[in-house]
């Protein structure tokens, strides 16, 4: 997740990231990017939405 908020609110790079976090390849932090956002998705609640608003 601290990957995925870092390139949507920083200006963090993939090759940063990587550095970052300790991965080999910038395509591993963004495998972890997407993962997160894919998460992030699944589990967004609609608020104009009652019924799920009050989940």
């Amino acid at each position: 997740m601290s990957a995925y908020l870092c390139r949507r609110h920083a200006t963090a790079t993939l090759a940063g990231l990587s550095e970052r976090f300790d991965l080999k390849h910038p395509d591993r932090s963004s495998d972890m990017v997407k993962r997160a956002k894919r998460l992030v998705n699944e589990n967004q609640v609609d608020e104009t939405n009652p019924e799920e608003a009050r989940r």
